[in-house]
């Protein structure tokens, strides 16, 4: 909004400059609107005295302050002109397989963690860590987010070894040191240009908070234990008619065989 402000009064200065060496006779010419002084108590550009004694257009802060602001219009525009040229030449490359410059993910990481924590910051949230929970989130779970992210004695499936930026992993001390809230607020919305899904659109408020219970659980849990949940769950010998369309073979782990064995 400031920079805004302060091109819409670089412009009505530039205007004032150039009108300088005429005599300026209706003060129409500079409407009040355009008169801006300050934003939040601080100022960004100079008023007029429409007149001076010989009826010629000055500003209250001299020439050098109007040198500055349309220095700063042509950086601004020069500005905008290499980022429209730059989109437009195609040049950036959108691969998945192109990683961003480090600058880029560290902003990015920024942004999101921001946003992540300002719109989760109102969200009201009961225990998760509970067998209602655990024992209704463990289908979504197993169903969903191990597919991306895996689980104990389960790998990240194959496309999404392809995504970018990768799938975090759910155990890890990046993810479990996040609050629940922001937690929730993730899995609900979702993530921007991550492949993260907003389950909120399918999924009610239970059903995320079960998938949260899994996820705070997956830090202490061992292959074998994991795989005792899904067979007590009915999880292991699951059909093709699952409501997530997962089959047969994608509820084996690769790792394990039925007697809880690595290979």
């Amino acid at each position: 909004m400031m920079v805004i402000l302060i091109v819409l009064d670089g412009l009505r200065q530039v205007i004032a400059t150039s009108m300088a060496a005429h005599t300026v006779q209706n003060a129409w010419m500079f409407p009040r609107f355009l008169r801006v002084e300050s934003v939040a108590g601080l100022p960004v550009a100079a008023d007029f005295n429409l007149f001076n004694k010989t009826g010629m257009v000055r500003s209250r802060y001299g020439g050098s302050k109007m040198k500055a602001v349309s220095c700063l219009m042509v950086v601004l525009g020069s500005s905008a002109a290499m980022a429209l040229l730059f989109v437009w030449s195609g040049f950036f490359n959108i691969s998945a397989r192109e990683p961003h410059w480090s600058a880029t993910t560290l902003l990015i990481g920024v942004v999101r963690d921001r946003s992540i924590a300002v719109h989760s910051n109102n969200i009201m949230l009961d225990q998760v860590d509970n067998s209602k929970y655990l024992s209704a989130g463990l289908e979504h779970f197993h169903d969903m987010c191990r597919l991306c992210h895996g689980a104990p004695g389960y790998p990240q499936s194959e496309f999404a070894k392809g995504l970018y930026p990768s799938p975090p992993e759910l155990a890890s001390k990046t993810v479990q040191s996040r609050s629940d809230v922001e937690i929730y607020w993730i899995v609900d919305n979702g993530l921007k240009m991550t492949g993260m899904p907003a389950f909120g659109s399918t999924h009610d408020k239970d059903a995320i908070l079960g998938m949260m219970a899994v996820l705070r659980k997956l830090p202490s849990l061992s292959a074998n234990e994991y795989l005792s949940m899904l067979d007590a769950a009915g999880l292991v010998k699951k059909t093709q008619n699952n409501s997530h369309g997962a089959t047969n073979d994608e509820s084996h782990s690769p790792l394990i065989d039925q007697k809880g064995h690595h290979h």
